[in-house]
């Protein structure tokens, strides 16, 4: 048993140090290579979904159009920023997040009855909320909100807003 543990782990006895030079030089040795390195293009921003909840981030620095609808040939949540579009089942939504970019001018429509949470940065946003729940929060100035007859509540940041009469102003 020993002589196998021996070879297998390359214990010697001490009267066998410096003997067995040859066999331990035949012996795997371990190494470790370093691998090329890799670059990870990403313009940043798109649309996702997780946990049920739609995800739009801005991917322009400003002026991004962004719009969720339901698809009439097959009822499908239909989502499209800056002329890209995705489609989700109805079913597996809950909920749609929009966050635009800090240089403005983004313009954002639900036009579907699916809960809104859409955040505007650096003003000059125009948004309108759907038919269901819509939570804007509009911060600098010039920013639009409009509501398509839902329960919307706008949460205003550096006035000179225009914001629809039936949406709760904060």
């Amino acid at each position: 048993m020993r002589s196998f543990f021996g070879r297998q782990f390359g214990i010697v006895r001490a009267d066998q140090i410096g003997r067995d030079r040859k066999a331990r030089s035949r012996r795997l040795q371990a190494r470790v290579e370093g691998l090329e390195s890799r670059n990870l293009m990403s313009v940043g921003g798109g649309i996702s979904l997780t946990a049920g909840t739609i995800t739009i981030a801005a991917n322009l620095p400003k002026g991004n159009t962004a719009q969720v609808s339901i698809d009439p040939a097959n009822h499908d949540v239909k989502v499209t920023l800056n002329g890209n579009s995705e489609e989700f089942a109805p079913s597996l939504v809950t909920t749609v997040y929009y966050s635009g970019a800090a240089g403005g001018g983004d313009t954002f429509v639900n036009s579907t009855s699916i809960t809104g949470i859409e955040y505007g940065w650096g003003g000059n946003n125009t948004f309108t909320g759907g038919s269901g729940q819509d939570y804007m929060f509009l911060w600098g100035n010039g920013n639009t909100a409009h509501d398509d007859g839902g329960f919307a509540v706008a949460f205003t940041h550096g006035g000179q807003d225009n914001i629809d009469s039936g949406i709760l102003k904060f």
